[in-house]
């Protein structure tokens, strides 16, 4: 075992951790056990959330039923005459999940079973775009990935309303809330606020 140092919540402890796969598997009283951990983490961070997102987005596709949303602001735009305009943003009222429970309930699709049935083409052509991806970490929001449209309009409308200094008050908060690094770039925010989501739709699919 070895005495591992641990950032939480704005602050660090020590933890002893195993060193080696038998000693996690001995801890666990099971063979195997460090293996099953390693997968269901790489699926609870990268593979559950590109799942859903690409099955909400052709679910609506498939369906006509449209996710609903809301506006979250304004941001300044350029018009066809070379005007600057206001311009309304727009973002997703719910999370991914409370909306495939709603199509579910529209559809009257109220078991797994009827739910895999009905949406089995759809399945499948999602399980084919998906990797298992073990190299990959949660990355560094702002920088290594660009988020969504929805949250991209959302960190920009915080910008247009209340300029630079909100944009650093939320890169601050979300670094503290999600112990990752939040560069202070309306890009930045809006990865953590994705990663945020994601986050909290997966705690909804464990909590029931």
């Amino acid at each position: 075992m070895k005495d591992t140092q641990i950032n939480c919540v704005g602050v660090t402890y020590k933890v002893a951790t195993p060193e080696t796969v038998e000693e996690f598997d001995n801890l666990a009283g099971k063979e195997g056990a460090a293996l099953a951990s390693a997968t269901a983490n790489v699926i609870y961070r990268s593979t559950n959330a590109a799942f859903r997102a690409q099955f909400a987005e052709a679910v609506e596709a498939e369906t006509g039923i449209e996710r609903k949303t809301k506006a979250a602001g304004t941001k300044k735009v350029t018009d066809a005459d070379g005007n600057e305009v206001e311009e309304t943003v727009f973002v997703y009222d719910g999370t991914e999940k409370t909306y495939i429970d709603g199509v579910y309930e529209e559809l009257d699709l109220d078991t797994p079973e009827k739910r895999q049935e009905y949406f089995a083409v759809i399945i499948a052509e999602v399980e084919a775009k998906l990797s298992f991806d073990p190299s990959g970490r949660e990355p560094s929001a702002g920088k290594t990935k660009r988020a969504k449209k929805a949250f991209r309009d959302k960190a920009e409308a915080i910008f247009a309303k209340f300029g630079q200094e909100k944009i650093d008050a939320a890169a601050a908060a979300l670094t503290a809330e999600l112990d990752l690094t939040v560069d202070a770039t309306t890009e930045g925010v809006a990865l953590a606020l994705q990663i945020r989501d994601d986050r909290r739709d997966v705690l909804s699919e464990i909590l029931g």
